[in-house]
């Protein structure tokens, strides 16, 4: 997904809720809002930061670790450039 024309498409990052890492990314960037001074921003990632906690709470049984076919994740295995020669 992007923003901007199609001739340089701004790329965007997407968190969901069911992301075990979500909670904490989202409550850092809410962090460098407010040190950053953007108060109004930091509002609203904190309004965003509560919508997913509810959801986790209602769907504990949905949450965990990432998965995306285009970043395959092996879990308790170090990945090829962990791995010793």
């Amino acid at each position: 997904m992007s923003e901007t024309n199609d001739r340089d498409p701004m790329p965007v990052f997407t968190l969901k809720a069911q992301d075990v890492f979500t909670p904490v990314v989202v409550m850092r960037y809410h962090e460098l809002c407010v040190d950053a001074g953007l108060y109004k921003h930091g509002i609203e990632v904190s309004r965003a930061y509560d919508e997913i906690m509810t959801w986790r709470e209602r769907n504990p049984d949905k949450v965990k670790v990432p998965y995306h076919k285009h970043v395959p994740v092996d879990m308790g295995q170090p990945s090829t450039e962990e791995k010793a020669p």
